[in-house]
């Protein structure tokens, strides 16, 4: 698995077409007035092959740390197929990602941090102004142990 970590000023998405027939939506995604985030990390997440449920365990614990030493508690996790050729099959990957909300939900509870999960599955467009500092941007790569 391969996420791009990206801390933003202001991040903003919308759905514009369902581009596979299982696609998910954990969140209402086709209008971008509902889906603006400030001082958010957004991360891009590619599930290629190596991804696992360790793997997914790395991720989570990455984005844990990464989000308080930025002292950033929105998290929106998008899923990006763009960094890798040998990517899972749709319905594998896409199982992957419906396990994030699960693992995310009692941090949630103990108000530490706020996740958004970006649909999975369809074409979004998306508007990103990223904050200007060393910790701004950062790639992460999770294998098995």
């Amino acid at each position: 698995m391969k996420a791009l970590f990206l801390h933003a000023d202001y991040f903003a998405y919308q759905c514009i077409e369902n581009e596979k027939v299982n696609a998910l939506q954990l969140e209402p995604c086709y209008d971008r007035a509902k889906n603006v985030f400030f001082d958010c990390l957004v991360i891009k997440i590619c599930f290629c092959h190596g991804t696992s449920e360790n793997t997914l365990t790395q991720l989570k614990d990455e984005i844990l740390k990464f989000s308080n030493n930025l002292k950033c508690r929105e998290i929106v996790l998008f899923p990006f197929s763009h960094f890798d050729s040998k990517l899972l099959p749709f319905k594998e990957a896409k199982n992957y990602y419906t396990q994030l909300p699960i693992m995310f939900q009692n941090i949630a509870q103990d108000k530490t941090i706020n996740s958004h999960f970006v649909p999975f599955g369809f074409d979004k467009e998306f508007v990103l102004h990223i904050k200007g500092h060393p910790l701004n941007v950062a790639w992460r790569e999770f294998k098995e142990a």
